[in-house]
């Protein structure tokens, strides 16, 4: 994007895509430098910086560079009616092709609707987030510049395990590079030896380590080892737990639901049930063939029972029931223990 001629000179770039953001703002910088010789930059966020700062400084001569870049972050946060006044009243009085610019940015799709429509059509964008197969695209092309190969398993790891817009997974791929030789074709457990211990566990992480294609015992030995790591955090009670394996074992049969409707779906039918990750669509095939319908419905038993017992214990007894959980639903499909046969 660049500086529109007869526009006022600011931009409203939006969205959860950070690694394009990223570039458009830098591109935009570039070619406002290129235009006045020197640029002085500055970067505040609205979340705690005062919004009239960053006016002043629009509003005033720099003694150092002959026009300035105003970089104001996490614009949705900016809700007060003066703050928005005040920015509005700038925009209004400020030149076309002037020597200051402002830059609003947000990681969500709009901000204050006042406050969006004082921005031209032309200076705003927002950042989607890419689809999988651009994401898959994005990764294998990022280590084929670099002179690497990585197998299809190893890209689908990466996304799984690496938050999906292109900025963290640039950050996170070039690691990759300071390990292993060009030589070397990247594996998924190369993925998951370099990226796993960055990941942080929650419930979702240990719903994906229940459904693993492996051995019964090796998941629940992978469960219980996250279980620990949770139960260390602030995210370590059953009251964060137990919900969220009751939303994930309920999505098992969202996902029955949309491959009965379309027993091959399409990356748009996935989508639009709310599966379009592939590491979604890999974690509950995978549920489904584990638990069948009336297994699913046990276990979803077994967490209610669960539920209700932490509710009632002390906190140094509640690790021994989700222990015994995650037993059951690993090993016995949702039985409880009194009920197991051996």
């Amino acid at each position: 994007m660049q500086p529109g001629k007869g526009a006022p000179p600011v931009f409203l770039f939006t969205g959860p895509e950070e690694g394009e953001k990223k570039d458009a703002i830098a591109a935009l910088k570039s070619a406002l430098k290129k235009q006045a010789g020197d640029l002085e930059e500055f970067t505040f966020y609205a979340v705690d910086t005062e919004v009239s700062e960053a006016l002043l400084i629009l509003r005033n001569e720099s003694l150092f560079a002959p026009a300035r870049f105003v970089l104001l972050r996490s614009a949705e946060s900016i809700k007060k009616k003066d703050d928005i006044d005040a920015i509005a009243a700038w925009i209004d009085e400020a030149a076309p092709g002037g020597n200051s610019t402002l830059v609003l940015e947000s990681s969500e799709n709009g901000i204050e609707r006042r406050l969006e429509n004082k921005v031209p059509k032309e200076n705003k964008r927002v950042f989607w987030e890419l689809f999988e197969n651009k994401k898959e695209a994005w990764i294998r092309a990022f280590f084929s510049r670099e002179g690497y190969r990585i197998t299809d398993e190893a890209v689908e790891s990466i996304l799984a395990l690496v938050e999906n817009n292109t900025a963290s997974l640039a950050a996170e791929c070039s690691r990759f590079f300071l390990v292993y030789g060009k030589d070397h074709i990247i594996t998924p457990q190369d993925a998951e030896a370099l990226l796993m211990h960055n990941r942080e566990e929650s419930a979702f992480t240990l719903f994906d380590a229940l459904t693993r294609p492996i051995p019964g015992p090796e998941r629940l030995e992978n469960a219980l080892g996250i279980l620990q790591k949770i139960r260390g955090t602030k995210e370590g009670a059953p009251q964060a737990i137990i919900p969220g394996l009751v939303w994930c074992f309920r999505r098992i049969a969202d996902w029955r639901a949309l491959c009965a409707d379309h027993p091959s779906p399409s990356p748009l039918d996935c989508k639009k049930a709310g599966f379009g990750h592939s590491a979604a669509q890999r974690q509950y095939r995978d549920a489904a063939r584990l638990w069948s319908p009336a297994q699913t419905a046990a276990c979803l038993a077994l967490l209610a029972e669960a539920d209700f017992e932490t509710h009632l214990l002390p906190p140094e007894a509640q690790g021994i029931v989700l222990e015994t959980l995650l037993y059951s639903l690993t090993l016995k499909k949702g039985r409880p223990l009194a009920q197991a046969r051996f």
